[in-house]
């Protein structure tokens, strides 16, 4: 049996990352079913498709925030979260600090 085409997973994954995707999606545009496609991603990178594409979203959000230009509810929206305290939420649980780090603050670790 074939196994994942990390790769194609991330790449498409990072051209969707503003939409709101369903894992189902991916898995058919791998050509598995759901269950199969949940449990070979699952062996093969150590998370869930859902945990993997939540922690895409926030990494990019680093890089866009970088740019002092684009607001946090851009970069929220940008990285398909439903608002900017949504984003701020799951932001600050990841990184253990608030996105407004770019005021001043050295720009956090990845964990």
């Amino acid at each position: 049996m074939r196994g994942l085409d990390f790769a194609r997973i991330d790449r498409w994954l990072r051209a969707r990352l503003s939409e709101p995707l369903r894992i189902a999606d991916l898995a058919a545009h791998c050509g598995f079913g759901m269950r199969r496609f949940h449990q070979l991603f699952n062996e093969a990178f150590g998370e869930t498709p859902h945990r993997y594409l939540h922690r895409l979203r926030l990494d990019t959000s680093l890089v866009l925030l970088a740019d002092p230009r684009v607001s946090q509810s851009d970069i929220a929206l940008d990285v398909s979260f439903s608002d900017q305290s949504a984003f701020t939420h799951a932001f600050s649980k990841r990184f253990g600090v608030s996105p407004q780090w770019r005021t001043g603050m050295k720009k956090p670790a990845r964990p």
